[in-house]
């Protein structure tokens, strides 16, 4: 799956990551700028580019679509990130959004970019229709699945 700027160039394509089950990266045109690897059913490892793991998103306890990513060696919250059904067409699917809350991070800019859309393949849910007498809009990430 590629991610295209606004003026169409690439700024990064998610790749399966072989070495590790379940696992993704990340990958800008100067190498890969983050790595994220199940590390449950609900949680993620987030590495940097250098495959160093820098940050675990982790389900918030009590919800089934808020997450907090929490940096590895301090314990410092970084981002929230939720899932709430956003509007296609006649369908209602998955829309990710992720809103940092620390000032300095220790992944690059684009790994933290990546990381909603990780979560939409990582953590999917059916479309639903929006009337019942309407079809269903297919997923869109497959890909990563």
């Amino acid at each position: 799956m590629v991610c295209h700027d606004l003026d169409g160039s690439e700024l990064f394509r998610l790749e399966r990551y072989e070495p590790m089950a379940g696992a993704v990266v990340a990958l800008a045109a100067n190498g890969p700028v983050a790595t994220y690897v199940p590390e449950n059913a609900t949680d993620l490892l987030v590495r940097d580019g250098t495959s160093a793991p820098v940050a675990v998103l982790h389900l918030q306890r009590g919800t089934d679509d808020h997450y907090d990513l929490v940096e590895t060696a301090r314990k410092r919250r970084l981002a929230a990130v939720w899932r709430d059904n956003f509007p296609l067409r006649d369908a209602f699917d998955d829309r990710w959004t992720l809103l940092p809350v620390s000032g300095s991070l220790p992944i690059d800019t684009l790994g933290l970019v990546a990381l909603p859309v990780v979560c939409a393949a990582r953590f999917p849910s059916t479309p639903r229709p929006a009337d019942s007498r309407q079809g269903v809009v297919p997923g869109s990430l497959d890909v990563l699945r």
